[in-house]
């Protein structure tokens, strides 16, 4: 076995050919691999696999337009989109993210749901200040159940459901 010579993988049994392939797509997949890094992948494959030069002309093509952006949206991405909208596949934008994507921001919001948040960052944003009624709720009744689950009074199932739950349901969720 020539080590690397053109078409080294054919000589390997099938099953150790098909975990090397779905190896290397499952960690290019996992780690959000760059479409340059899959173009290369491609070549190495067709390389090691001893493609004929007629799969190299169509998957160089192919991957020509995906890796030139301009060419990509003109001849790929606008006439998907195109179908898409045409089959009503598109989402409908309701009023509160149209809101949220024409402020441009997404605040904290945006930090929290990333799932790598930056506490730096969060810690840094300013805060506004609480109105007096928001103050008041927080100080009244929020504080008097959170003295409730601290105490002990609302780990009892029926004094949850009576004292703690009432005062939740009157002040909470009343709206």
């Amino acid at each position: 076995m020539s080590s690397l010579a053109f078409g080294w993988l054919r000589e390997f049994p099938m099953y150790l050919q098909l975990m090397l392939v779905i190896g290397a797509v499952s960690t290019l997949g996992f780690l959000g691999a760059r479409l340059y890094l899959w173009t290369l992948f491609v070549a190495a494959a067709f390389w090691a696999f001893d493609a004929p030069p007629l799969y190299w002309m169509i998957a160089g093509a192919v991957l020509a337009v995906m890796n030139t952006p301009p060419l990509r949206q003109m001849l790929v991405s606008m006439p998907v989109l195109k179908i898409l909208r045409a089959l009503n596949f598109m989402p409908v934008i309701s009023e509160t993210e149209r809101i949220a994507l024409e402020a441009g921001a997404t605040w904290v919001d945006g930090e929290l749901f990333s799932g790598k948040p930056n506490f730096k960052r969060i810690n840094k944003e300013t805060y506004r200040k609480l109105t007096d009624e928001e103050q008041a709720f927080i100080d009244g009744p929020c504080e008097q159940v959170c003295k409730w689950f601290r105490n002990g009074k609302c780990r009892k199932p029926r004094v949850y459901r009576t004292q703690c739950g009432l005062t939740l349901r009157k002040n909470v969720f009343s709206v």
